[in-house]
């Protein structure tokens, strides 16, 4: 395999991903997919070279690198940007991965995409467990109220590009189905998934929930066909 100083194409798609104000460029990778690059850079250059190359400084790369130790469910679910409607923000997960236990991240994180939290609140959670000298799960319920269910199911979010949108609003027209609907038909046609969980959509914002076996077939037809993060949805609606 390439370094990545000499894979062109990945370093381009990572650098555009990580730094795009005042730029025009889309990100093509996801947040988690930044730091298993980001990850790679500093295992094959070290880091010094590697705080030449990015146009980051230390402590946003442990920011990133931090995502490397969320749960898997986590990982397609965290989006740049903050937390909203569907999944979580990218600096929200990177504060709930300094967690040391794998279920506390889970909860933070499932609780962070029904409340819509930020990084101050989930830093506020945990400092209140430190002093309190309570659970996490504890410390959540107090300050966002308590839940019975937990999320453990996998979601993999993304956004609908424009060619995506104008596939989805001429399906809905020939079909006259639901935009949940034609994505879930579209999921079982073009990447075999059996069994789609559920659709969260808000604006131009899709989460598709899938149980652990289909979660782990869709991600080998998205590596084996080398799929961008903003073309997911030009896939699945195809």
């Amino acid at each position: 395999m390439l370094r990545l100083l000499d894979d062109n194409d990945t370093l381009a798609k990572l650098l555009t991903s990580i730094n795009t104000a005042n730029t025009g460029y889309k990100r093509t990778v996801s947040p988690f997919r930044a730091a298993e690059l980001i990850q790679r850079l500093i295992s094959e250059e070290g880091m010094d070279v590697t705080l030449a190359v990015l146009p980051l400084k230390k402590d946003m790369i442990t920011n990133f690198l931090r995502l490397r130790s969320l749960p898997e469910e986590c990982h397609d679910a965290i989006f740049w940007g903050e937390s909203g409607d569907i999944g979580v923000g990218f600096t929200s997960a990177s504060e709930i991965a300094e967690l040391k236990d794998r279920n506390d991240m889970i909860y933070l994180f499932s609780r962070a995409m029904d409340k819509k939290i930020t990084k101050t609140e989930i830093i506020e959670i945990k400092l209140f467990s430190k002093n309190k000298k309570i659970s996490i799960r504890e410390s959540t319920d107090k300050i966002l109220g308590s839940r019975v269910e937990q999320i453990m199911n996998h979601m993999i979010v993304f956004e609908l590009s424009k060619t995506a949108k104008k596939l989805l609003s001429d399906i809905i027209e020939k079909t006259k189905s639901s935009e949940k609907e034609v994505i879930i038909t579209k999921l079982k046609e073009n990447a075999g998934l059996s069994n789609v969980k559920g659709i969260s959509i808000k604006g131009d914002r899709v989460g598709i929930i899938l149980d652990f076996d289909n979660y782990k077939m869709f991600k080998q037809i998205i590596s084996d066909s080398k799929i961008d993060y903003d073309y997911l949805g030009d896939f699945i609606l195809q």
